[in-house]
């Protein structure tokens, strides 16, 4: 009986021509033209239902479409950038204000000329910067410390030498340790210097310096992870390749005999290591570049720790791009582990001289391209950009990437801010450009090579950067800028936003980290878990004491008695 049914209907429906939301199949079946539901196609599906117009328009539905009239169309244009589309006022997802940002200039603290801002670093929250200046005191060095107050402005509070090393260029490079807060680690020609916070007096201090037989004139150092807490320092030989030192802290205490991760045998590149390396919130995995300044290519490692053997394994090795142009002459990665950036600053030879950026995402097999040669973008095409690419920096998750351009704009140098516009990360495009004081160009030396660049808080509220060659009256002291950001919304783009991380909601030191969707979500130290990093693991779960011991629960650690 359904089958003759089916068939008659099929019969009706072609002599109706009112049916026209039906369409039929060979076989006799019907379904509903796009557009149309219900079972017997009699409902128009509202295609406005998922509030599809944007910056306030009205949707207006159709058959299987819709269209927005538009606020901005009809005398209330888009404002702070934004951009009147077919489905209304399209917002900036960030931007600077006054368009090249709103900043603080912070200048050299220090009682001779120097190069301050070539190490800086941020930590987490943004509250604390660190300035090194390896230059200071007949290239003693010092590391300046600056806490950020209540009107957003970075003040000094303490300054930090080693006079029993009177040449040893304490600061050329800072990083802070992620996973620890209360820690930052120090480049030096002598070694490298762990600092660490003291909350009941609020001071920094030298906790312990590390060093290899030979010394660690490192080029780059980072830290992460906090039982163990691992440092890190690359060094221009080791094997004749570039060596990758570490060192760890376990409960409490310091193992200073320096481990070395070794390139991989078979590795042809015989170059230097590169400029900058990377580790992420857990310090179990790091990134490490060399670069050729003849005709071998560029490259990068990636090294995971096996956390049951602790021996330190290549996860991927990244290679093989074109010869003579300093890939891998920077390299870094997210606070999650998840994302790589690869810098090259300028070919060797050939031109032209403008460097780029390739970005790779961690997978499951191995390192996956999401996208190659990101340039300047925003430079305009008559400046010359030897070295972009220098100094990189990315945001938790890969949503943000800043690069340097130390000679672009006549050497006095800026660096660019690219915001990932794929919510999986990719497609790369510039957002703003960051300057020194370019409105006196003749007493500054801009955003040099070797100055430091961060993301000072999650949310990108403050990143800063370092100018360590910046001139005042001719003579070069070198400065630091932090810049503020704001991110517009509403019908015209005229509320700016308050971001979710604004209210603190991750516990126990959870990084607070907006996401694509307008949510948030939380990165929890070792040892906690959670929406908010409220729960402490219990490591006693798994009965870890045998032979009768109890076990009591700690922070990332368990006592058996």
């Amino acid at each position: 009986m359904f089958v003759f049914w089916v068939i008659g209907l099929t019969a009706a429906l072609a002599l109706d021509p009112t049916c026209v939301q039906f369409q039929c199949a060979p076989d006799g079946s019907y379904s509903c033209i796009p557009g149309y539901t219900g079972v017997d196609c009699q409902t128009n599906i509202n295609e406005c239902a998922s509030a599809p117009c944007l910056g306030g328009g009205t949707c207006v539905d159709g058959i299987n479409s819709y269209s927005c009239t538009l606020p901005c169309a009809a005398g209330a244009p888009c404002v702070n950038g934004g951009v009147c589309t077919a489905s209304g006022c399209v917002c900036p997802t960030s931007v600077f204000e006054g368009g090249t940002g709103t900043f603080q200039r912070i200048a050299s603290p220090g009682i001779t000329t120097g190069a301050f801002g070539r190490g800086l670093a941020g930590n987490v929250d943004g509250s604390w910067l660190a300035i090194g200046d390896g230059s200071q005191l007949s290239n003693q060095g010092a590391v300046y410390m600056f806490q950020r107050n209540a009107s957003s402005m970075f003040v000094n509070t303490q300054n930090i030498t080693d006079a029993s090393q009177p040449a040893s260029q304490l600061g050329n490079k800072v990083s802070w340790c992620h996973g620890d807060e209360n820690h930052l680690v120090v480049q030096s020609a002598t070694g490298v210097y762990v600092l660490n916070y003291t909350a009941g007096n609020g001071e920094w201090g030298i906790e312990v310096i590390l060093s290899t037989a030979g010394g660690t004139n490192a080029f780059d150092v980072a830290c992460g992870g906090t039982n163990p807490m691992t440092v890190f320092a690359n060094r221009p030989f080791g094997g004749g390749q570039g060596g990758l030192y570490y060192w760890t802290k376990t409960n409490g205490v310091w193992n200073t005999s320096a481990g070395e991760i070794f390139t991989p045998a078979g590795f042809v590149f015989s170059t230097n290591a590169g400029r900058q390396i990377g580790t992420c919130w857990t310090g179990k995995s790091v990134i490490f570049s060399v670069f050729s300044q003849g005709v071998n290519q560029g490259g990068a490692f990636v090294f995971d720790l096996d956390t049951l053997s602790g021996n330190w394994g290549l996860f991927c090795e990244i290679s093989g791009r074109v010869t003579n142009d300093k890939w891998g002459n920077t390299a870094t990665m997210d606070r999650f582990c998840s994302t790589f950036a690869i810098g090259r600053t300028g070919r060797a030879s050939g031109a032209p001289d403008v460097g780029s950026i390739d970005v790779y995402k961690r997978t499951a097999t191995g390192c996956s391209l999401v996208q190659a040669n990101i340039t300047y973008g925003l430079f305009p095409a008559t400046t010359s950009f030897d070295d972009f690419g220098f100094e990189l920096r990315l945001a938790a998750g890969g949503r943000w990437l800043m690069a340097g351009a130390p000679q672009s704009y006549g050497g006095l140098g800026s660096n660019v801010l690219f915001h990932a516009v794929n919510a999986s990360g990719g497609n790369y495009t510039p957002v703003s450009l960051l300057f020194g004081t370019v409105g006196n160009p003749a007493n500054t030396g801009g955003f040099q090579g070797s100055s430091g660049a961060s993301f000072l808080a999650p949310d990108l509220s403050v990143v800063a950067a370092g100018a360590a060659n910046e001139q005042v009256s001719g003579v070069v002291f070198g400065a630091a800028y932090t810049f503020n950001t704001v991110t517009y919304t509403g019908p015209t783009c005229a509320t700016t936003e308050v971001s979710l991380c604004a209210s603190h909601p991750c516990l126990n030191s959870g990084v607070c980290v907006p996401q694509f969707d307008g949510t948030y979500d939380c990165a929890c130290p070792q040892g906690y878990s959670g929406l908010s990093c409220q729960t402490n693991i219990n490591e006693c779960a798994s009965a870890p004491c045998t032979n009768g011991l109890t076990c009591t629960d700690g922070v990332n650690s368990y006592v058996c008695s």
